[in-house]
């Protein structure tokens, strides 16, 4: 679908007003599925966008601290006094992202040029972009207006995992309303209100109220179950909102899953034993100990043809049936990523029913904390499989995953038993 200058602009202050980012946007993980993981490089390696997306990330992140240090003569000392320090606006600036219209661009006030719009829009990524941005022979063809206006988009691989570039923009972006709301940086939270801890004064960025707001370097990473589920629920009201449901007709649980990842992000930012961003002799500076990698966050939940999408009725008429021809969903050659997911903490409010249903019961992970252990680790070391969980052997670890834990013993034990 075409559309003219007149009608370019009136769209891009309509998405403006409203606060449209790339959110709005959907991806195809069915079509050509086989096509993107079969895609390999000329040494025959399979195009995989991890080691381009660490750099650029990376990069991203010195600028960030650089800029802080030249533009300001706060000290990162004071900056971590307040309660949401400057410097997370520095680095909001480098990682979210415009939006494009069927490839045209436009900067909304609110979104600044980012990570999103570098992997879908430079030709340093080209080679890793997969799929259309438009609609026409997708199995969104046709589904709805709102999506042929503003077209899908590509998709990148991350490991071994089909990712949306939509995924980013949520993955930093939500993921910041997640982080901001989990540990009170905003002015007023909807979603805390009610709780043990106060709620700053509204309409005021000067934090006021009594007893006087924690600094930010004196807030525990911690986030028990109910402050991760109130976190979660932006992410639920956004798919069933203006970004989901009542715009493009899905409700995409990919988003979720990506959204969560990124409070994870946020809060290794600066919090926890190895933040990305450290304070020294007044400056930040990027840690040399430690580089962003999304392999640390990226997993198959990420990935709309595992983690089923929701769609209202007239999109579902249209959709699924397109889905069904194209191997279901969850893909059936890799049903198998359903467990994999189910096994991860929180997995019961990011994953979808369509996922956890084939799921056997008590295999799905009600632990949903994060301490030290699933702030650090690799994503990867997260899943409660057995052998994982046995390898690490930590009283923590232990106490936290115990049922799992047993039923690993239980297994051991018997095996013990039947070699006698």
């Amino acid at each position: 679908m075409k559309i003219n200058k007149t009608q370019s602009l009136l769209l891009s202050c309509v998405l403006a007003l409203t606060a449209t980012s790339t959110h709005a946007y959907e991806t195809d993980n069915f079509t050509n599925r086989i096509k993107f993981f079969n895609a390999r490089d000329q040494q025959g390696n399979p195009l995989d966008a991890t080691a381009a997306l660490n750099r650029a990330a990376q990069a991203r992140l010195k600028v960030a601290a650089e800029s802080f240090n030249a533009w300001t003569v706060t000290s990162c000392d004071a900056d971590l006094n307040h309660r949401r320090p400057i410097i997370i606006d520095f680095v909001m600036d480098q990682f979210r992202g415009d939006f494009a219209v069927n490839g045209r661009t436009f900067t909304s006030w609110r979104f600044a040029t980012g990570l999103e719009k570098q992997i879908e829009a430079s030709r340093s990524f080209a080679k890793y972009r997969f799929g259309s941005s438009s609609t026409a022979n997708t199995i969104y063809d046709g589904a709805n207006s709102f999506l042929t206006l503003i077209g899908l988009q590509p998709s990148v691989r991350v490991g071994n995992n089909m990712v949306g570039i939509d995924k980013f923009g949520h993955f930093f972006d939500s993921g910041f309303r997640y982080f901001e709301n989990a540990y009170e940086l905003v002015e007023t939270n909807p979603f805390l209100a009610g709780e043990d801890e106060e709620v700053s004064k509204p309409n005021t960025r000067v934090y006021t109220t009594e007893p006087p707001r924690k600094a930010f370097k004196d807030i525990s990473y911690k986030l028990s179950k109910i402050r991760l589920k109130q976190a979660i629920g932006i992410g639920v009201d956004e798919e069933e909102g203006s970004y989901g449901l009542s715009r493009t007709g899905v409700k995409a649980y990919g988003d979720m899953t990506a959204e969560f990842q990124g409070l994870r992000f946020w809060t290794n930012l600066l919090m926890g034993p190895k933040p990305y961003l450290v304070c020294k002799a007044g400056k930040y500076t990027v840690n040399p100990a430690r580089s962003i990698d999304f392999a640390e966050y990226v997993h198959p939940g990420w990935d709309e043809g595992i983690n089923c999408s929701e769609f209202t009725d007239s999109v579902k008429a249209i959709v699924a049936p397109r889905i069904a021809v194209l191997g279901g969903c969850p893909v059936v050659r890799e049903k198998e990523k359903c467990a994999w997911i189910a096994k991860l903490p929180c997995a019961e409010f990011n994953t979808s029913p369509a996922c956890l249903a084939i799921v056997p019961k008590g295999k799905i992970n009600t632990f949903c904390r994060q301490d030290e252990d699933t702030l650090m680790m690799p994503i990867q070391n997260q899943v409660m499989d057995l052998n994982t969980r046995l390898a690490l052997k930590s009283p923590q670890n232990m106490m936290l995953f115990d049922h799992f834990i047993q039923e690993a013993l239980a297994v051991q034990k018997k095996k013990k038993q039947a070699t006698k």
